[in-house]
């Protein structure tokens, strides 16, 4: 098998990541409480390609006021601009000097 073939049966089989054509901003996302619990959060990162954050993580941030949440009915809602806020917290490094 030439090196061409094996090159392009490797890319046929490798796991394709969505790319995106712009980075995300927080004005992209709604402060409107449209997420129902953690499954609606997990949901929203799911949609934007994170799929690293956990049930436990969320109930924690949640709990410990990390992120904001509306609660209404007795459940959380949460909101998509603070879903990624929350997001954004967790980075740490960086040249900006900003992430802790």
């Amino acid at each position: 098998m030439s090196q061409v073939q094996t090159a392009q049966r490797a890319t046929a089989t490798a796991p394709s990541q969505p790319r995106r054509s712009r980075q995300l901003r927080r004005e992209d996302f709604s402060n409107l409480p449209t997420r129902k619990g953690r499954e609606g959060a997990k949901a929203f990162y799911a949609e934007i390609g994170v799929h690293s954050i956990t049930d436990s993580r969320l109930r924690h941030a949640t709990e410990s006021g990390e992120l904001k949440r509306f609660k209404i009915a007795s459940h959380n809602w949460y909101a998509d601009a603070d879903l990624f806020d929350f997001l954004m917290s967790l980075a740490s490094g960086g040249r900006g000097g900003d992430a802790a």
